[in-house]
Formats: structure tokens, sequence, C-alpha cells
């Protein structure tokens, strides 16, 4: 069976300690990164199906990272959830026109994060099937 590899760029790690034991238990397979530079170095070695992304980080903040992912054509079709405590309207309007699909604040719903990483990754698979 083929599973789907999400990559989570957060510098805290309890986050990604919780969102692994969330994913793992779902038969995804994680991989981590605690800030921007290390992201997308992950990125380009790991090749994920999917890129959960934090927006405030040390260095590299997650708009950067986001914004670099969607100016390479080997990564446009990626999809990336900004999943953040940033509340601010601005920020989520910032973080969506540089290309997110989609937006979730925290402290989150384990169950909504996982309906919008299935959601996404499904509709992902057949927008790739309908236009190979």
């Amino acid at each position: 069976m083929f599973h789907k590899k999400i990559l989570i760029i957060d510098d805290s790690e309890l986050t990604v300690k919780f969102i692994t034991d969330i994913l793992q238990g779902r038969d995804y397979v994680v991989v981590s990164a605690s800030d921007g530079l290390k992201g997308l170095r992950k990125v380009a070695e790991e090749k994920p199906d999917l890129v959960l992304l934090d927006i405030v980080m040390p260095g590299m903040d997650g708009f950067e990272v986001c914004k670099i992912l969607r100016e390479n054509m080997a990564n446009n079709l990626m999809p990336i959830i900004m999943l953040t405590a940033q509340e601010n309207e601005d920020d989520k309007l910032t973080g969506l026109e540089l290309g997110a699909d989609d937006y979730i604040i925290k402290p989150f719903n384990p169950r909504e994060l996982l309906s919008r990483i299935n959601n996404t990754l499904i509709r992902i698979d057949r927008n790739r099937w309908a236009n190979p």
C-alpha cells in the first residue's frame, strides 16, 4: 500500500510530536523540519505529498517558505496547509494569496486536521488523474 508523505515545518517540538502521532496512526509517513530553511531542504530531499507549514519560525517564516515553494515549478502542485496560531485575518489572506491551499488555526481539532489533509490530497490526486 502506498503511504502519503507529510512534511511538518514547525519550530514547536510539541506540535510536531502531536501531529506526528495523529498522522502515523492513519498510515501517513511523517517527516519534519524545525525551521523554514530546513523545511525547504526537506522538500527537495523528501518530495512530500503535502506540507503543513507554521508561519512564525526563527529565520525564515512560513510566508517566505510558501512563496519560495510556489515560485519553483517542481513544487507548484504540492499542497501546502498553513497550520498556525496566527488568527489575524490579514495573515490568513496573505497565506492564501501566496499559494497555501488551506489555513488552520492552532489549537485545532485533530479530526478537522485529518479531514482537511485527506480532502486536499484527494482533490490533488483527482486533478493529477484528470490532467495527466
